[in-house]
C-alpha cells in the first residue's frame, strides 16, 4: 500500500529526464548548418575590437545594452571564431535555462508531471529552438530572465536571510536589465505583484531595485546622450504593432502544427488558453481555491502575458515601438509554467489526460513542422537568418575576381510580417564576409540615422534600393548584381521577378547564384548593359 505512489514519482522523474533529453537535442540539431547572418555577424563584429572601443560601440548601438557583447568576447577569447564554438555560447543559455525553471517550479509548488509538460512545450517550441541558435543576447535573456523569477518567488516565501535573497535577486536583475532592455519589464512586473499581494517584501524589494537603478545609471546616461544627438538610433524599422503580431506572437508560443489551414492561430490561442481561463474563473468565483494556488496563477500570468500586452499597448503612444516578437522571448517560460499548471487542475481526471495527450501531439507536431520548414528564418525580421553566406558569398566572389574593379550589388527587400525584409539579411550577411574575403575586418560605423550598413565591402558597393525601378533609374554601371529574397509564403509583390523587369528594360541577365530550401531561395543577379 504504501509503495504504490513510488510509481507514479518514478514514471514522472523518468518523464522529466526524457523532456530535458528532447530539450537539449532540438537546441543542438543542425546547430552549423548555416553560418553566421547580419545580425550575428554585427554582435562578433563588436566582440572582436578592443575593451574600450567595443563598449564605445555598444553605446553607438543605443539599442542594446553592451553586456552580451562582453560575455561573447570572453567567450571568443576561449575558444576562437569557429562557427561550432560561437554558436554554442547561446545554446548553452538556452540550457543553463532549465535549472532556474525546474527550481521555479518547484519553488511555486507545481508538480514533476507539470513541470514536465511546461518543459515539453519549451522544448518543441520552433521559437525558442531558433533562438536558441542565434548568436544574440535573446538566450541570455531567456535565461536571466527564470533566473529572477525563481529568486524573486524565493524572495517572496522567504523565512529568513531576506537580505541575502534580495542581493541575489538585485544582482541577477542587474545583469539581466544590461542584457536587453526589455529586462525591465521583469523587475517592473515583480514590484507590481508585490505592490498587490506581497507588501511584506515590499522594503526589501525596494532596496533591491535600488541597487538595479545605481548600477544601471552609468550605462542610462551614456545611451541616453547618444541618442539625443542622433536624428534617428537605429531601430525605427519596428513599426507599431497591429493584430497581425498579436496573432504572430500567439503562433510563436502556442506553436503552428497546420500552416495552411485557416483557424490554425485561434485553435491554438483557445487550446492553451482555455485551461488558463478555467482557472482564473475558478479562482475568482471559488473562495476555497487557496490564497498560494491564486498568488500562483496571477504571479505567472503577471510575468508572462502582462509585459506583452503592455509593451503592445505602449508601442500604440510611444515615439519609438517597443514591440517585436524576439524581445518577448523573457516571457515564454513563464507562459509555458502557467498553461501546463493550469491543465493539470482540469477535471476528471480522463479529461486532463486525454488534454495533455492533444497539448503535447499538438506542440510535437508544430515543433517538428518549425524545424523542417526553417518557418522563422523566411519571414518577418528573422528572413535570411539561417542562410549559408559564407558560401554563398563565396560564389560571388569567384564570379567576380577583383580586378574587375568595384562592382555594385543592389539588394531588395519584400514585404513579410509588416516588414521591409531581406534586403537587410544580404546587406549585412554579404557584406560581412566580403570584408572577410578582403582581408578587411567589418567594424561597425554609426551615422546620425544609426548604423551604416551599405557601402564599399572589399571590391563590391553594396546598396539598398527599393525596386528594380529605384536601382535603373540610378543609372546603374555597366555591370552590376542584383540580390533578392524570394520566400513561398511572403506577402505577395507587385510587378514581374527581377530578373523579369530587368530583362524588359533592355539590360542583359546572366546565370543566377542561388540557394534555395523549401519553397524559399536566395538570388543573386549577374546584370550588364545591353550594346
Amino acid at each position: 500500500m504504501e509503495a504504490q505512489p513510488t510509481a507514479p514519482r518514478a514514471a514522472d522523474q523518468f518523464a522529466l529526464i526524457l523532456v530535458v533529453v528532447l530539450y537539449i537535442g532540438l537546441r543542438l540539431w543542425n546547430i552549423t548548418s548555416y553560418s553566421l547572418w547580419g545580425s550575428e555577424s554585427y554582435g562578433l563584429a563588436i566582440a572582436r575590437e578592443s575593451w574600450h572601443s567595443m563598449l564605445h560601440s555598444a553605446v553607438e548601438d543605443v539599442a542594446h545594452p553592451p553586456l552580451f557583447y562582453c560575455v561573447l568576447k570572453l567567450w571568443i577569447a576561449m575558444g576562437g571564431e569557429g562557427l561550432l564554438w560561437v554558436k554554442l555560447l547561446p545554446v548553452l543559455f538556452a540550457i543553463a535555462a532549465i535549472v532556474p525553471f525546474i527550481l521555479l517550479c518547484r519553488e511555486l509548488h507545481l508538480s514533476r508531471a507539470a513541470t514536465s509538460l511546461a518543459l515539453l512545450l519549451a522544448a518543441c517550441d520552433g521559437y525558442l529552438v531558433h533562438y536558441a541558435q542565434e548568436v544574440r543576447g535573446y538566450s541570455q535573456l531567456l535565461f536571466l530572465a527564470v533566473t529572477s523569477a525563481w529568486l524573486f518567488v524565493r524572495l517572496f516565501n522567504a523565512d529568513d536571510q531576506v537580505p541575502r535573497k534580495a542581493a541575489a535577486l538585485s544582482a541577477v536583475n542587474l545583469l539581466l536589465v544590461y542584457t536587453h532592455y526589455h529586462g525591465w519589464c521583469v523587475v517592473g512586473a515583480e514590484g507590481l505583484f508585490l505592490l498587490i499581494w506581497g507588501r511584506h517584501r515590499l522594503a526589501a524589494f525596494a532596496v533591491s531595485v535600488a541597487g538595479v537603478v545605481i548600477g544601471f545609471a552609468p550605462w542610462a546616461f551614456l545611451v541616453t546622450r547618444e541618442a539625443l544627438g542622433r536624428t534617428k538610433i537605429g531601430s525605427e524599422w519596428v513599426p507599431r504593432p497591429g493584430l497581425a503580431d498579436l496573432k504572430l506572437v500567439s503562433e510563436n508560443l502556442n506553436g503552428r502544427p497546420f500552416p495552411n489551414v485557416p483557424g490554425g492561430a485561434l485553435a491554438g490561442l483557445l487550446l492553451f488558453g482555455m485551461p488558463v481561463l478555467v482557472w482564473v474563473w475558478q479562482s475568482l468565483a471559488r473562495s476555497r481555491t487557496g490564497q498560494r494556488d491564486s498568488m500562483v496563477l496571477w504571479w505567472l500570468t503577471f510575468l508572462s502575458l502582462l509585459p506583452i500586452v503592455a509593451l503592445y499597448l505602449t508601442s500604440q503612444v510611444s515615439r519609438q515601438s517597443l514591440f517585436l516578437d524576439r524581445y518577448l522571448i523573457f516571457a515564454t517560460l513563464a507562459y509555458y509554467a502557467l498553461v501546463a499548471a493550469a491543465v493539470h487542475r482540469l477535471q476528471p481526471v480522463w479529461f486532463r489526460t486525454a488534454y495533455i495527450g492533444v497539448l503535447a501531439a499538438w506542440s510535437l507536431i508544430a515543433g517538428f513542422g518549425d524545424l523542417r520548414s526553417n518557418r522563422m528564418a523566411w519571414e518577418g525580421a528573422q528572413m535570411g537568418s539561417r542562410v549559408d553566406w559564407r558560401s554563398l558569398t563565396q560564389r560571388l566572389v569567384e564570379a567576380e575576381p577583383a580586378s574587375a574593379g568595384e562592382v555594385p550589388l543592389y539588394v531588395l527587400s519584400v514585404p513579410s510580417k509588416g516588414l521591409a525584409a531581406g534586403g537587410w539579411a544580404i546587406d549585412a550577411s554579404m557584406g560581412f564576409f566580403l570584408d572577410e574575403f578582403a582581408h578587411k575586418p567589418w567594424r561597425p560605423r554609426v551615422g546620425a540615422r544609426g548604423t551604416i550598413w551599405s557601402g564599399r565591402r572589399g571590391h563590391f558597393l553594396t546598396v539598398s534600393a527599393s525596386s528594380v525601378s529605384e536601382i535603373l533609374r540610378t543609372s546603374p554601371s555597366e555591370h552590376f548584381w542584383v540580390g533578392y529574397i524570394r520566400c513561398g509564403h511572403c506577402d505577395p509583390v507587385p510587378g514581374h521577378e527581377p530578373r523579369q523587369q530587368l530583362i524588359e528594360s533592355g539590360l542583359q541577365v546572366g546565370s543566377a547564384i542561388e540557394q534555395v530550401e523549401n519553397d524559399n531561395r536566395v538570388v543573386l543577379l549577374p546584370v550588364w548593359a545591353s550594346h
